[in-house]
């Protein structure tokens, strides 16, 4: 992954001094391990700035449209350990929020383990976000008609833009 990036920012003319990837493994893992303690986390615990959770509330809201299983205070509650935050900072409000916590337990902690399980779930979002660019215009009105109070400065739909993206999954099945 390390290796991706250092030629990702190569391709955008980074210089190596200033590529966060540009060292060994561990020189990279250990700069973004002070980028995240020394700069992120004080500015996250402060609660000064909230555009970045209220940025990440309304990610999550666009996207559990097109996949229902996302949930933002499961999802935060199940991330805060490893992200030293507060769990209960993020109360699970129902039986719904408290099956999906569990679900991302077994789903992060042991079944993303197996390579089957992780093709399965790179080929459902797949389909999920194929299906979410041919039906954007629907996705759009639909998130603007139920939540009419929340606006962004850019209000573009993300999926009019194209990016010719394509998977690992096919690219491998492509070459065959």
């Amino acid at each position: 992954m390390f290796h991706f990036w250092r030629v990702i920012g190569y391709c955008l003319g980074t210089d190596d001094q200033y590529n966060l990837c540009s060292g060994n493994d561990q020189e990279t893992f250990e700069l973004c391990r002070q980028i995240y303690f020394d700069e992120w986390l004080p500015v996250i615990r402060s609660g000064s700035e909230k555009t970045g959770m209220e940025m990440s509330k309304g990610i999550n809201i666009a996207m559990s449209r097109i996949n229902p299983n996302l949930n933002y205070n499961a999802l935060m509650r199940h991330c805060s350990p490893f992200l030293e935050l507060n769990p209960f900072d993020y109360q699970l409000q129902n039986r719904r929020e408290r099956c999906l916590y569990r679900v991302y337990g077994f789903l992060f902690n042991r079944a993303c383990k197996s390579r089957m399980v992780n093709r399965l779930m790179a080929r459902a979002a797949d389909i999920r976000l194929k299906r979410a660019i041919s039906n954007r215009k629907f996705h759009e009105q639909d998130l603007k008609a139920c939540y009419p109070n929340i606006s962004y400065e850019n209000d573009r739909c993300p999926f009019d833009v194209n990016f010719n993206y394509t998977t690992a999954i096919e690219t491998y099945h492509g070459n065959k």
